[in-house]
């Protein structure tokens, strides 16, 4: 699985591109624990470039440059969430529940004096369901409509739905 994702040949660094950049297809929690890491070390890179750029030159182009690099890695961050819900056979769209949510539950507890703890407490229990939901549910067994199964042996036919 780690040897696949490794950039050390065309076929790795397609893969790897694929995990962080392409919304297309299914993950297996592997997949999105593994893209924790890389993520992880494209912000350092971000932040060293950051402060490498405003060493050398103007502070606004190390920060334009900086915000580039994370649209970039968030974007990373979405598109690994999104194959990740694929593979439990829901829409990407769940991402607006599981990220939006819970900011506009905050943010309304602050708003609010009375019930304030009530919402802070429906936004703890949306993040812990969307880590327990994208990290640790299985997949779909067999192929959906977002693509095959890929924990599936290659050329396995699958049997799901025959009892």
């Amino acid at each position: 699985m780690i040897s696949q994702l490794l950039p050390f040949t065309t076929d790795g660094r397609d893969r790897l591109f694929n995990l962080l950049f392409g919304f297309d297809g299914r993950i297996a929690r592997t997949q999105y624990w593994l893209s924790f890491p890389i993520i992880g070390v494209m912000n350092l890179l971000a932040l060293m470039l950051f402060g490498l750029l405003g060493w050398l030159l103007s502070g606004y182009i190390a920060i334009g440059v900086t915000i580039i690099a994370w649209i970039l890695i968030f974007n990373a961050g979405l598109a690994v969430a999104v194959k990740r819900l694929h593979d439990r056979g829901k829409s990407g769209g769940w991402l607006l529940l599981y990220y939006v949510a819970p900011i506009l539950l905050h943010l309304a507890a602050g708003w609010l004096e009375a019930g304030a703890i009530a919402f802070e407490f429906a936004s703890a229990a949306l993040i812990v369901w969307a880590i327990v939901e994208l990290g640790f549910l299985p997949g779909k067994v067999g192929e959906n409509a977002y693509g095959p199964d890929p924990l599936a042996e290659p050329g396995a036919v699958s049997v799901v739905g025959l009892d």
